[in-house]
């Protein structure tokens, strides 16, 4: 019994769909590869009838970060690498999570 090698080549040649599918699957394996990036977390509004001049970022009853107010009542905190949680912004007596 003889070997037909043109056979083989005939029926396991990749076509070139099947060769940009391939090539698809394998950078989309390694484009998930990435580094951790440091994303920032900006938190801002208003208050509408201000009590204090300083708006309080709380963790755990602990403050963070404090910014102050405006002339429009406007506040705004820009932070660096927060961890996920529960959250607190404070202003005067009044609190929200």
């Amino acid at each position: 019994m003889t070997f037909n090698w043109l056979y083989l080549k005939q029926n396991y040649s990749l076509s070139p769909i099947k060769k940009i599918f391939a090539l698809g699957v394998i950078l989309s394996l390694f484009s998930c590869v990435t580094e951790k990036q440091h994303e920032k977390t900006f938190f801002s509004g208003k208050i509408k009838n201000p009590k204090d001049d300083y708006v309080y970022f709380l963790k755990n009853e602990t403050v963070i970060d404090s910014a102050q107010l405006n002339k429009q009542s406007k506040f705004k905190f820009e932070l660096d690498s927060i961890d996920e949680g529960l959250y607190t912004f404070k202003h005067g007596p009044e609190f929200q999570y």
